[in-house]
C-alpha cells in the first residue's frame, strides 16, 4: 500500500473513532413533549420532588477516541428532541470495549 493510503487510512480512522451515537430509552408512563429548542442544562443532581417529569435514560457513545463535551453534547442533544430541557449525570465516563460511554436522566424541569 502507498504511503498516501495509509495516511488517508490512518485520517479515516481517526475521524471515524471520534464519531458519537446517542440513543434514548424513554419511561412508559411518561408524557410526550416536543422537541425542545433551547439550550438543555446539564444538573449535578435531580431538582427537588415534584418540580421535574423524568423523561427517560439517554446514553451516548463515542468511538476509542473521545471527549467529554462531544459525549455531554450528544446527551444534550439527544434529550432535546424527546422534550427534556435538562439531564443529570449518572456518574462518569466509562471506558467499553467499543470506546467511551455517558449516561444521564432526561427530565423536564417544570416552570416555577
Amino acid at each position: 500500500m502507498q504511503p498516501r493510503c495509509w495516511i488517508a487510512a490512518f485520517v479515516l480512522s481517526f475521524i471515524l473513532a471520534g464519531c458519537s451515537t446517542g440513543e434514548f430509552r424513554g419511561r412508559s408512563d411518561a408524557p410526550t413533549y416536543p422537541p425542545y429548542k433551547g439550550n438543555v442544562r446539564v444538573l449535578e443532581r435531580l431538582p427537588q420532588a415534584g418540580t421535574y417529569e423524568r423523561l427517560g435514560i439517554v446514553m451516548a457513545r463515542a468511538g476509542t477516541v473521545s471527549y467529554g463535551d462531544t459525549l455531554i453534547n450528544r446527551l444534550k442533544k439527544t434529550a432535546a428532541t424527546r422534550g427534556a430541557n435538562a439531564i443529570v449525570l449518572q456518574g462518569q465516563e466509562r471506558d467499553t470495549i467499543d470506546g467511551t460511554m455517558l449516561a444521564g436522566w432526561a427530565i423536564r424541569v417544570r416552570a416555577p
